[in-house]
């Protein structure tokens, strides 16, 4: 939600404008690596024409994204998840400057005890499954 630059000239609107533009720019930083670090660490991404949002699913299995979350380890799974949830509170701040498939993980999981990491990965989300007329068919 940028916000609205100062026209006028003079030091002090010069300062004021400068100010608001620097803000706006940590902004839209917070946003693009946030979606970037959401992206490389659910292994997600998506892309079509225009706004068209089309998903590419992950390029790891729910196998693999559970071996991933295994090898990181418990407490720092459970750090992680509680940060995401605190990024996706603050994200949802400003509705409407972030795909909401980005407010939640891209993996469905339920809490589990005897997981390794403390969760079970259940299946990838539906917001970054790759929908059905996308899925190559072998002739």
């Amino acid at each position: 939600m940028p916000f609205p630059v100062p026209e006028n000239t003079s030091e002090s609107l010069d300062h004021a404008i400068a100010a608001v533009n620097r803000y706006n720019e940590t902004e839209r930083n917070i946003y693009v690596q946030a979606i970037n670090c959401y992206e490389f660490g659910w292994g997600v991404s998506g892309s079509g024409a225009g706004d068209e949002f089309v998903s590419n699913g992950s390029v790891y299995t729910l196998e693999q994204m559970q071996e991933i979350l295994d090898c990181i380890g418990k407490p720092t799974v459970e750090d992680l998840l509680a940060a995401g949830e605190k990024l996706f509170d603050f994200m949802a701040t400003y509705p409407g400057d972030l795909p909401v498939r980005y407010l939640a993980p891209a993996f469905d999981y339920v809490i589990d005890a005897s997981a390794i990491c403390g969760v079970r990965l259940t299946g990838l989300a539906q917001a970054w499954q790759v929908p059905p007329e996308e899925i190559p068919v072998n002739a």
